[in-house]
């Protein structure tokens, strides 16, 4: 019997968290929960007192996590210690599935299971190589010079030195042009979805070869804008012994909105072309009529009649 690890990443709305992990069969499934380090302590109490993220044996919370910034290489980070804790369970998971706190399962868990399990050998990690770029073109920018995004003395993220720190630091970087040294040595950089679907045997070869380059690694994508739609992406395609995507990186058709070309290459995960919208009940038959497995971003109060629709939804599939 096959079972799946869910991979998610968390900083607020616990509410949504729970009524995500929820939907997941524990028979079949478990979950590996990392919550952002500078979450504050009247959020976490949630938790403590949920019974159902707290007292479920197949959800596991990630010992010493860490402070997450957004554009940073803290989210890979993040990633590594939730795939790295789910290979050490022991479990041999049929598939590795990376998510956020802000999804939702859109069909039941068993059409997910289905669907993994025709899928037994393949990965889903669409993306595009960067090298073929133009030099001038935005995508291939955020790789060429380097950026800086992760604080990790600030705490509140939302306050003003914060963001007029990480905004000098790039205005200062970006007006001498620091270069950051890529696409050297035949390594190509890909770019896609930071919520990808991974074999075990390709998330093992992607941390060993990781590990076993740690140091080239962790100088080469902490320099970077947005490393956490790149690192795994970039060396699963450059690992020649991998399992293959079924689909081959797409070819980059030219868009001016950098998020418009992100959003394309979604794996099993309904996005936004925008990356930022909170989908709502007017979204309801776009989602329900998708071919992806969960929709992001959603919210506990912004998303709560779509949350509703849908579990009626498939509830009714199921009985019929």
């Amino acid at each position: 019997m096959d079972r799946y690890a869910i991979l998610i990443l968390a900083h607020s709305d616990f509410e949504n968290l729970e009524r995500l992990v929820s939907n997941f069969d524990d028979r079949f499934f478990d979950i590996f929960i990392h919550i952002d380090k500078k979450t504050d302590s009247s959020e976490l109490s949630f938790i403590k007192n949920s019974t159902i993220l707290s007292n479920k044996a197949n959800i596991h919370f990630i010992e010493n996590n860490i402070k997450v910034f957004w554009g940073g290489y803290s989210i890979v980070k993040a990633e590594i210690k939730l795939l790295s804790t789910a290979l050490s369970n022991d479990k041999n998971y049929s598939h590795y599935i990376m998510i956020s706190g802000s999804d939702y399962l859109i069909k039941s868990s068993k059409q997910l299971r289905d669907f993994l399990a025709a899928n037994r050998e393949d990965d889903f990690v669409k993306a595009i190589d960067l090298q073929n770029l133009s030099s001038d073109n935005k995508l291939r920018e955020y790789v060429s010079y380097i950026y800086k995004y992760d604080y990790p003395f600030f705490v509140n993220t939302s306050s003003f030195l914060f963001r007029s720190v990480r905004k000098l630091s790039n205005l200062i970087l970006n007006r001498f042009r620091v270069r950051s040294l890529l696409f050297k040595d035949g390594f190509h950089i890909y770019q896609g979805s930071q919520w990808w679907v991974l074999t075990e045997k390709s998330a093992n070869k992607i941390l060993n070869d990781y590990y076993n380059n740690q140091k080239a690694y962790d100088k080469l994508f902490s320099k970077i804008f947005a490393p956490d739609e790149k690192f795994f992406h970039s060396i699963y395609y450059n690992l020649s012994d991998c399992n293959k995507n079924p689909e081959a990186p797409i070819t980059f058709i030219e868009e001016s909105d950098y998020t418009k070309q992100t959003a394309s290459l979604a794996n099993i995960t309904l996005l936004d072309d925008s990356l930022q919208k909170w989908f709502t009940k007017v979204d309801f038959d776009k989602v329900i009529k998708s071919n992806f497995f969960f929709v992001r971003k959603v919210n506990s109060k912004k998303s709560a009649e779509l949350l509703d629709m849908i579990d009626q939804h498939i509830k009714e599939k199921n009985c019929e």
